[in-house]
């Protein structure tokens, strides 16, 4: 199987918006429990919306290029596989650390990277529905 340049630019637009993402995320956290007052809870639940937020326009207009205008109902989906994820996410970090006694780091780095790799393909195949990207995979498929 072979990757394209356009698969790997894609990938590495994908990977720089999670890191914009959880910049956001952290940056939202400190400003609103350190400069704000907030209790951290409440802090970390605002900071996870905006997250999402930038998440989801970050992979729409950066990482896929989407240009369609079913914005309610992509994002519709991507809660789903965003509340997916998460849920998957945490499962995986305690059957992680609970049955194979990994440090709870390792299994964090490990669980994000394993369920990211699944949220990635259902945001593209599903959220996105990029019917180019399909038919490009499937013809790659047939030709190796």
């Amino acid at each position: 199987m072979k990757l394209s340049w356009e698969l790997c630019y894609e990938l590495v637009r994908s990977a720089f918006v999670g890191i914009l993402g959880t910049t956001a995320n952290l940056a939202a956290l400190y400003f609103l429990v350190h400069f704000l007052g907030w209790y951290y809870l409440v802090g970390a639940t605002l900071a996870y919306i905006i997250n999402f937020f930038v998440l989801f326009f970050g992979d729409k207009h950066y990482t896929f290029r989407n240009t369609d205008n079913k914005v309610m109902s992509q994002f519709s989906r991507y809660v789903r596989v965003y509340l997916w994820r998460t849920v998957f996410k945490i499962l995986a970090l305690y059957l992680l650390v609970e049955f194979t006694y990994l440090n709870y780091l390792v299994a964090q780095f490990i669980a994000t990277n394993v369920i990211g790799t699944l949220s990635y393909t259902a945001v593209k195949f599903w959220v996105f529905n990029d019917k180019q990207s399909l038919k490009r995979s499937v013809a790659g498929r047939r030709e190796s």
